[in-house]
């Protein structure tokens, strides 16, 4: 990472010295780059929060939506007369997004400059804290570091797999060595808890200039709440790594004693700021920041200007997962030739009620209908798939995209899911029923949908059967997981639900190919209905590691595909 700051500083240096004669004095301190002498630790841990939880647009579009939200079927690409993209780009892999997301997570996103270099910054505070014997508030100053540093390098290492861990931040070393994520996870670990160790029963973090609160846009300086949300990572990396890890059964046995979030007002959550600088609100940047005319379109007949922005359409919701919430049919034959009509859908027939409040139906027909994730395209621009039209498919619902989401980074529903798990396989005495419940209960508090009698159809509940019962709760995990990107991914790798979406799409169809004057289909031939990608087919496994650093850093994998499975994605 330190090559990449290198040459940043040395393009900023010569941007001082272009554009700025005025005081040579001045050009020595960088106020974006703050030392430990002119550091506000409470204005460090600010920055660090915004930039871990509230990523910035341009880091947001192509990390989260363009490889989290996609990989993990919750959105799509759509049709390719509508956007930038065509069906090629759809699980091909992309050196520019997965370098501006690398550089970004690790520097600063350097569009927008938002939040800082958060490594760094975490750094400067924690240098502070140490320098001063971790006495009164530096304690707890250190400990919230502690924890916005391990949940912003487990979603790193989550995506890439092995990543520079040790060596970031050390001034004298300009090609980090690449840690191995087993190693990253023990040592994450280790810090959490000795984090929550230090927090102890504490709430606040002192009075006056010592108090968080002026400088937590979270859990507006609550220590407990912090507590709990760092014993709730402790807790997503444990189950995370069950099949992979010899230690996570003692590390969930003594997380279920500690304190974990209670309620949805516990859960890990920014909220969006009143700004006019919208460009640090996550889909609010990525649909508002392009031109007017590249925002979701309102009506049929709306120009679209491809040349502008993503587009109408372009960012569809997934048929997997609208299928799912509709309670329709998703069988291994719509994506496979010769492929079984065996019900893939744990909750066929059942409407779930969050469904309006996730989407707006279509603007043709008024029906929820997710796009086919890979969609291949004909002759003449359309999918190839049952859709001739953009706004025959479901649209996000406005509320996702209009400035007004408050963005979850870990919710109580994710906790109770994971309890549920965790009783499931025995590894607590719990009641998997009980938290299941709670857990879909939550989600749909969360999201303003009422229950209703949505436990009165049949098989909304679980039946004894662990592998059944295990498909229910992983996929209402990554139901409840909508707009949390990185984890609707890390769900569908690491449990395999919904199955659905980790079929191979081999189907092919007849595809019109010709068109008389008039727009009259002429001529057809068969072809793939889905695109192949780099992966076969198959879901992608990680984040490859982007040319630039293997070019700069001799540590870094020289090769690397998305097929490449992280440490705990293990059949």
């Amino acid at each position: 990472m330190k090559n990449y700051r290198k040459f940043i500083f040395a393009i900023l240096l010569t941007g001082i010295f272009v554009g700025c004669t005025d005081d040579l004095v001045d050009m020595n301190v960088n106020p974006n780059n703050p030392t430990g002498e002119t550091a506000n630790l409470g204005t460090l841990i600010t920055s660090s929060i915004r930039k871990a939880f509230q990523e910035d647009r341009y880091e947001f579009w192509r990390g989260p939506l363009i490889q989290g939200d996609r990989f993990g079927h919750h959105f799509t690409f759509g049709f390719k007369e509508a956007a930038w993209w065509n069906e090629s780009a759809m699980y091909e892999y992309s050196d520019g997004w997965n370098e501006a997301v690398f550089v970004g997570y690790f520097t600063d996103s350097e569009m927008n400059g938002k939040g800082g270099h958060i490594f760094p910054n975490l750094g400067l505070v924690m240098d502070k804290c140490a320098d001063n014997g971790y006495e009164g508030y530096y304690m707890y100053y250190n400990a919230v570091s502690e924890i916005i540093r391990a949940f912003q390098f487990l979603k790193i290492t989550d995506a890439y797999g092995n990543v520079p861990y040790t060596d970031v931040n050390d001034p004298n070393v300009y090609q980090p060595s690449y840690d191995n994520q087993a190693d990253i996870y023990a040592d994450l670990d280790g810090r959490l808890k000795k984090a929550i160790t230090d927090i102890g029963d504490a709430v606040s973090s002192g009075v006056g200039k010592e108090n968080l609160s002026d400088y937590d846009p979270m859990f507006e300086g609550d220590l407990q709440k912090w507590s709990k949300f760092a014993n709730a990572l402790r807790f997503r990396m444990a189950m995370r790594s069950r099949n992979a890890n010899t230690n996570s059964t003692a590390i969930i046995t003594e997380v279920l004693q500690k304190n974990l979030p209670q309620a949805n007002d516990e859960s890990a959550v920014t909220s969006i700021t009143t700004s006019a600088d919208y460009l640090d609100h996550q889909y609010f940047g990525v649909w508002n920041a392009f031109t007017s005319n590249s925002r979701v379109a309102i009506a049929p007949g709306d120009t679209v200007d491809i040349e502008n922005g993503p587009g109408a359409g372009s960012f569809a919701p997934s048929r997997c997962l609208v299928n799912i919430m509709t309670g329709q049919s998703l069988t291994s034959n719509m994506v496979q030739d010769n492929g079984t009509t065996d019900e893939m859908n744990p909750f066929f027939g059942v409407v779930d009620p969050r469904l309006p409040v996730y989407f707006s139906a279509s603007l043709i027909g008024g029906v929820y209908a997710g796009f086919p994730t890979r969609a291949a395209f004909d002759d003449a621009g359309y999918s190839t798939s049952q859709f001739r039209s953009i706004f025959e498919f479901a649209q996000p619902n406005p509320h996702i995209y209009n400035g007004t989401l408050d963005m979850v980074s870990l919710a109580y529903s994710e906790v109770c899911f994971l309890r549920a798990e965790a009783a499931l396989f025995g590894l607590s005495t719990e009641d998997a029923s009980e938290w299941y419940v709670k857990g879909v209960e939550a989600s749909m508090e969360q999201w303003g949908a009422i229950v209703g009698d949505y436990w009165s159809q049949a098989g909304t509940g679980l039946t004894g059967d662990v592998e059944s019962d295990f498909e229910k709760i992983a996929t209402q995990r990554w139901i409840a997981s909508y707009c949390v990107p990185w984890q609707a991914w890390s769900v569908l790798r690491r449990t395999g639900y919904p199955a659905f979406a980790n079929l191979a799409k081999t189907k092919t169809v007849n595809a019109w190919i010709e068109f008389d004057a008039l727009g009259n289909p002429i001529t057809q031939e068969i072809r793939p209905q889905y695109v192949q990608g780099e992966t076969n087919y198959a879901l992608p496994s990680s984040c490859a590691i982007p040319t630039i650093e293997s070019l700069l850093n001799s540590n870094a994998p020289q090769t690397q595909t998305m097929s490449q499975k992280v440490w705990w994605d293990i059949d």
